[in-house]
């Protein structure tokens, strides 16, 4: 019997399941990524004891606070799916109680790391860590019984959607939603003084900057900032629906000031009207393409009648655009080895642990890091997926070439990365493949979920169905 719409949904067992395995195997990442860079130090079990004894309140500065902030951040989504595992509808009691115990199982666990890290160099343990997991965790509980319930049941209609309109528009929600968050993170909010130091040191920029050397003037840098915010324009239009107009511009130019207002009192962060600028560029582009993508297709309609020759069309971008990722990747060299024992050498670095290279750079960085590398291997995983799914309609021929594509796409990234042992400074990383491999396993999935049986035009329209 399906559930009222006026209820919130119910998880099943199957659901808890999955929350309780994520929520260890999240526990378990916690763990590793706490321990990094995996530098063990000589320390006797009584020493131990009497480090944690002896655990300090440290004293965290306006320049420190954005990592305090961040371990809240990195343990927030234990709690939600603790939340998500435990909680069940309509039982006040019960809920609480189970809020209350996991939050204390949870918090003793992430204390059991903090003091384990005595055992490993150069981590520093202190009761500020602790605090600031403990209420990540206490604040990831509050957000799935607010929320949880509620985005239950909308994943859940997404699911049984027998179009791809409402799951495309779906991810671009997500997208964006996760693009602001990293806009505003760390979340090193700053008062009054806090903006005197951020004006200081250049981080607050009324103007647009015009100045030589600026990061934004080099071309990558303001390519991908353009781009990361053309998905946010699709959006944008998908909710309007309309032309350009005066209520159009509005939202748009609200959307790409948003978050440099949010960077005013970030202290990690610099607010700059170039940003603005480039946000606005990124994403008129994207409600301008996709005011015109219906019109598109429309007037390529009678080509889908030659699906092989779209296929192919779309293989020949995918090649330039691993072309041009590998080129981008390995841009930048000081110099070219020729001394095959020193490129060795340099290439024994690559066996370090993962992620561990990320640890010498802040949150922030590590995690721009991640998402970038991800996202490009992301964009080279769609490619070929969509490429088969327009040339053949076969579920079989669609999962032989994603599996094909995300072992191919790997198999680049490794090779990239031993090719960065020969050009210095670019360092090879078991990190960046991994990155590389997930980052073309979430491309695959996301066509899947879009397009999972191959895309049928539906008459003369510009409405594509997707098959479930």
């Amino acid at each position: 019997m399906p559930e009222p719409i006026d209820q919130p949904a119910e998880t099943t067992a199957r659901e808890r399941l999955w929350a309780v395995a994520l929520a260890i195997a999240g526990l378990l990442a916690f763990a590793y990524l706490s321990f990094l860079p995996l530098q063990l130090r000589d320390v006797s079990l009584s020493e131990a004891l009497e480090r944690a004894r002896r655990i300090p309140w440290l004293d965290i500065d306006l320049a420190h606070r954005a990592d305090w902030v961040a371990n809240g951040l990195i343990a927030l989504p234990l709690g939600i799916l603790a939340g998500a595992a435990l909680w069940r509808r309509g039982r006040t009691f019960w809920n609480l109680a189970a809020a209350a115990v996991s939050w204390c199982l949870l918090t003793a666990a992430v204390l059991a790391v903090e003091i384990a890290q005595i055992w490993f160099a150069p981590r520093t343990v202190s009761w500020n860590d602790v605090a600031s997991e403990a209420v990540g965790i206490g604040i990831g509980l509050l957000i799935w019984a607010c929320l949880g319930p509620a985005l239950l049941k909308a994943l859940r209609r997404l699911a049984a959607a027998d179009s791809g309109e409402p799951r495309v528009a779906a991810l671009l929600a997500l997208y964006a939603f996760g693009l602001y968050a990293h806009e505003v993170m760390p979340l090193d909010l700053v008062g009054v003084e806090g903006l005197s130091v951020k004006w200081e040191l250049g981080r607050l920029q009324p103007w647009p900057r015009v100045a030589s050397g600026a990061d934004f003037l080099d071309p990558r840098d303001m390519l991908a900032a353009v781009c990361k915010f053309v998905p946010v324009g699709v959006l944008c239009f998908l909710w309007r629906a309309a032309a350009v107009d005066r209520r159009a511009v509005f939202y748009m130019a609200a959307l790409a000031a948003a978050p440099e207002v949010c960077q005013i009192m970030l202290f990690s962060r610099t607010a700059s009207m170039s940003d603005v600028l480039i946000n606005a560029l990124g994403i008129a582009a994207g409600y301008l393409a996709a005011s015109r993508w219906r019109t598109v297709l429309i007037s390529l309609a009678p080509l889908w009648r030659r699906k092989w020759a779209l296929a192919a069309v779309t293989l020949i971008a995918w090649g330039a655009a691993i072309a041009m990722i590998i080129a981008l990747l390995c841009m930048d060299w000081e110099t070219v080895l020729t001394d095959r024992s020193m490129a060795l050498k340099r290439l024994n670095g690559f066996w370090e642990p993962p992620f561990a290279s990320l640890y010498w750079l802040s949150e922030l960085e590590a995690l721009s890091n991640i998402l970038s590398k991800s996202a490009m291997w992301a964009a080279l995983g769609a490619l070929p997926a969509i490429a088969v799914r327009l040339g053949s309609t076969s579920r079989t021929h669609h999962r032989a070439a994603d599996v094909a594509a995300i072992l191919l796409l790997s198999s680049i990234g490794v090779g990239v990365e031993c090719l960065q042992a020969w050009l210095p400074p670019h360092v090879p990383s078991l990190t960046d493949c991994l990155l590389y491999a997930t980052g073309s396993w979430v491309g695959v999935t996301i066509v899947r979920y879009c397009w999972p049986a191959g895309l049928q035009p539906s008459g003369d329209s510009a409405r594509f169905n997707v098959g479930v």
